[in-house]
């Protein structure tokens, strides 16, 4: 069945007030609000009174590490899940989140340490068996060349690349979802 325009907008209405509701209710208790929805993965909503409690673990682990422990509300939208894709998705929601985090408190941080602290979170303290690239990449942005030392340093230098090679890779590079993920 067909929704009205109005209908939509009063559903549209009553699922605003109750995140403003449920953002409200994390603010008293100085919980944590946690909304995620993607078009591909069944939304989390939680509320919680301790970060502990979030199920979402690179959203988790960056508020411990940006210092913002209560009394917020995070919501992430994708269009593909966060983990497995093969895109660099986790790593980019990392860098985000963190960069998010950061501005939320008034501090404005490096790519590098965004790189890094990235890098922590999904290789250090979740465990993903995964390289560096993609954080720094994220962190980064634009044309680059990275060096990863066999000691952990890495070295960025930008590629100097004129506009029409620009747009002429831009006018050439597709990149597609397949609905495949590593686990």
């Amino acid at each position: 069945a067909r929704r009205t325009a109005r209908q939509a907008q009063r559903m549209g209405q009553r699922a605003a007030h109750q995140r403003i509701a449920q953002r409200q209710q994390a603010q008293r208790v100085g919980g944590v609000a946690h909304l995620a929805r993607t078009d591909i993965v069944q939304p989390i909503h939680q509320i919680v009174d301790h970060i502990d409690e979030l199920q979402h673990e690179i959203v988790r682990e960056a508020m411990k590490l940006a210092g913002v422990t209560k009394g917020i509300e995070i919501t992430t939208i994708a269009d593909i899940p966060a983990k497995g894709t093969g895109l660099g998705s986790s790593s980019s929601l990392a860098v985000g989140v963190l960069n998010a985090l950061y501005a939320y408190k008034g501090k404005r941080v490096s790519s590098k340490r965004l790189a890094e602290e990235a890098c922590k979170i999904e290789i250090d303290i979740i465990g993903e068996p995964i390289g560096k690239q993609d954080q720094y990449i994220a962190a980064y942005g634009g044309f680059k060349h990275f060096y990863f030392k066999q000691n952990g340093e890495v070295t960025v230098e930008p590629l100097i690349v004129g506009d029409n090679m620009i747009k002429k890779f831009q006018d050439n590079l597709i990149i597609f979802y397949t609905n495949i993920t590593r686990r």
